[in-house]
């Protein structure tokens, strides 16, 4: 499965660079991920490298929800984010090298249960309040401020 998501820079005529994350598919930016990275990271004076991390991160998250079927948007609309298995889930793949979340949606799909499914694993966070999933995601990612703090302004503008 190839990376359907790349981070390109933009130059502005102002000779400004400006990141932005790119669906290959048809060669358009994500609309979310960019007016986010605009209004929020760009107009707080953050760095070049800053606005490009935070891109990265949300390509990783990006990846692992089209590797899992997860449609964002509805699940914010339900007022939910992810099952507990999802984040165990995520919290392993954001531990991952890129590379490696790219190619694992490769195997992962018919060779392994996803962590919600196993039947020891009963998802306690289903109930939760949007805010508690978010303050619980927060707690178990390895670099996940970015997607949480996105996750969060995502939610305000639903």
């Amino acid at each position: 499965m190839p990376n359907r998501y790349v981070v390109k820079t933009l130059m502005l005529s102002n000779g400004e660079r400006l990141p932005v994350l790119i669906d290959q598919e048809d060669g358009m930016p994500l609309f979310a991920p960019t007016v986010y990275s605009v209004t929020e990271v760009r107009a707080r004076n953050r760095a070049y490298n800053t606005i490009d991390q935070l891109l990265r991160h949300l390509m990783a998250f990006h990846i692992f929800l089209d590797q899992r079927g997860i449609d964002l948007d509805a699940r914010l609309i339900q007022g939910r984010v992810l099952d507990l298995g999802e984040i165990d889930d995520l919290v392993r793949v954001c531990r991952m090298p890129m590379a490696d979340i790219v190619t694992q949606g490769e195997w992962k799909a018919d060779q392994i249960k996803p962590a919600c499914e196993l039947p020891w694993r009963k998802s306690s966070c289903d109930g939760l309040p949007f805010q508690r999933q978010l303050i619980r995601l927060q707690r178990q990612t390895a670099y996940a401020p970015s997607e949480i703090t996105c996750l969060g302004w995502l939610r305000h503008k639903c």
